[in-house]
């Protein structure tokens, strides 16, 4: 697993995982039986791991897709 993420994603996404784990936490202890608070709690929980890690698997995913789309450089194109 090669990181993808600079240090100021990885900061952003730190600070925004544990907002929204706090937020969540929070709202979870007020309803427990919130469907949306435990949806939130893993949101939260997958942005503090991507900035822990330096690692976005949407990223990877998308920088594949990109270099298996492109054609190589050195097709010719009859037309």
């Amino acid at each position: 697993m090669k990181e993808n993420l600079s240090t100021n994603q990885a900061l952003c996404r730190l600070a925004a995982g544990l907002a929204i784990l706090t937020f969540a936490g929070a709202k979870l202890s007020r309803q427990p039986n919130s469907i949306f608070s435990l949806a939130m709690v893993c949101c939260g929980a997958l942005k503090t791991a991507e900035g822990i890690l330096r690692y976005c698997p949407l990223i990877s995913i998308r920088k594949r897709k990109l270099h298996t789309h492109q054609q190589p450089a050195d097709t010719i194109n009859p037309s």
